[in-house]
């Protein structure tokens, strides 16, 4: 992921972690970044016959963006090949059948019987437990290395109502967990590690 190009800004990185954690959790999901009309990589567990651009595995995928983060949170420039400097390519997200994008980049699965909802969340572990705590019946998955959790909420298939109350409470944490981790900046703290505490 790094290259002599443009260094991508924190906004698109954070954006790329979100797009990673997503494409190893959710199989029917495909990224792709684009400059323009251009598409510059594409992330899918199917190959692209005769491709002009890169196309990557979602682990590939994210491997690199693990990297890359690591590399930012140590002070070095990142860069992505094909993204000229000053340039904010889009990240662009696309479903198989059976899936659909929802409000705030929440998910939506067909699984037999139910629909099951997926969401990122990018902040620190501790307060997105804090935030769940608060909310019943959601679930979630933090993905150390990125630093996103992604937060799932099932309902019966088809019930129009209860998906947006689930996907409103899933964006309800996307918001506590943001204004968290906003106050610990603000305060200049780092969050402190806490002990390890089951996902409700």
């Amino acid at each position: 992921m790094t290259a002599p190009d443009g260094a991508l800004s924190d906004q698109v990185l954070d954006r790329l972690r979100i797009s990673a954690a997503m494409a190893v959790s959710i199989p029917p999901m495909a990224v792709q970044i684009r400059m323009g009309d251009t598409t510059c990589l594409e992330v899918r567990r199917a190959p692209v016959e005769g491709a002009s651009h890169r196309v990557l595995p979602p682990c590939a995928f994210h491997r690199a963006v693990t990297g890359a983060s690591r590399m930012r949170r140590a002070g070095e420039r990142i860069a992505m090949r094909g993204i000229p400097e000053g340039s904010e390519p889009s990240i662009e997200w696309g479903l198989a059948a059976g899936a659909r994008l929802l409000t705030g980049g929440v998910v939506r699965l067909d699984a037999d019987a139910e629909w099951v909802h997926a969401g990122p969340v990018l902040g620190d572990e501790g307060h997105v437990i804090d935030a769940l705590t608060a909310t019943s019946g959601l679930t979630a998955r933090y993905d150390e290395a990125l630093g996103v959790a992604i937060v799932v909420g099932r309902t019966a298939r088809g019930d129009k109502a209860a998906s947006r109350t689930v996907v409103d409470a899933l964006l309800g944490v996307v918001a506590r967990v943001g204004v968290a981790d906003l106050e610990v900046r603000l305060c200049g703290r780092t969050p402190t590690a806490r002990e390890t505490q089951a996902w409700r």
